[in-house]
């Protein structure tokens, strides 16, 4: 396919109506936009997500991501993407569409024993913060680096205000470095690891979830080794509890030389 021209970009697509809830001056642009925090952070924060038993046996049961995970996998990166990049009204249009969505996922949890709802605002702040934590720290092992403190703390502050298109109470997002650490640390006591989590992570970690479904199989085998990196990259990236509950081994040279490689 012949690259398009500028003038046929300008064409094609209008531009925004505003820069959306943060702008080109934000961190939040700085971080999101780096490659490996899409490409590294993105994966890592979808697969973690699901040591929540709530939100994996909803993820399950709905089958969408094991049985349509392009689609679903594309629309969940759609949305983020507009949180972080989008014009302010079709984002909160979007957001409130999302929230429909998960008013009917509501049903019963086999590992608790007890309900999930989609729109818990608990289980919707562990996907954010979960989301917000794994982009910066890919942007920091693949990327430039540590933010200032003062980038850090904006970064946070607007992790926060992306809150408010979900059912979360702003005020409980953690807003420093150490609040993130007591927040995971928390959440420890109410996560598992059920086979139907461990399969959805072995699942996605593959990363043929971010390849078109009609990728022709010379072209997979040929992407083979890098999406090999790309998930040593990312399981390099979780704490060893996490790792010991998913069933995923990796030597120390292995993370390594794969941060390396991946910068």
């Amino acid at each position: 396919m012949i690259a398009l021209t500028r003038k046929q970009i300008a064409k094609k697509y209008e531009p925004q109506a505003d820069y959306g809830f943060f702008g080109p001056d934000s961190v939040t642009w700085k971080v999101w936009s780096y490659p490996t925090s899409y490409i590294l952070g993105f994966a890592r924060s979808v697969t973690i997500e699901h040591f929540d038993p709530n939100l994996a046996a909803a993820v399950i049961q709905s089958g969408g991501v094991k049985y349509r995970p392009h689609t679903r996998y594309g629309r969940t990166l759609r949305y983020f993407g507009m949180v972080m990049f989008g014009a302010t009204e079709p984002t909160c249009k979007a957001a409130d569409i999302l929230v429909k969505i998960h008013s009917k996922a509501i049903g019963n949890d086999p590992v608790t024993h007890g309900t999930y709802d989609a729109n818990k605002p608990s289980s919707q702040l562990w996907i954010h913060v979960t989301a917000w934590h794994s982009i910066l720290l890919c942007y920091e092992k693949f990327g430039p680096g540590q933010l200032s403190q003062e980038e850090e703390n904006q970064y946070w502050a607007e992790c926060a205000r992306a809150a408010e298109l979900q059912t979360i109470d702003p005020d409980t997002v953690p807003r420093t470095r150490d609040e993130v650490r007591e927040y995971f640390e928390g959440w420890r006591p109410h996560l598992a690891a059920s086979e139907g989590a461990q399969d959805m992570i072995d699942f996605i970690l593959s990363l043929k979830v971010a390849l078109p479904p009609t990728t022709p199989k010379w072209l997979l085998t040929l992407f083979a080794p890098v999406l090999a990196v790309l998930r040593a990259g990312i399981v390099s990236t979780y704490p060893k509890y996490m790792r010991q509950m998913a069933g995923l081994k990796q030597g120390r040279v292995v993370d390594f030389l794969d941060r390396k490689s991946v910068v």
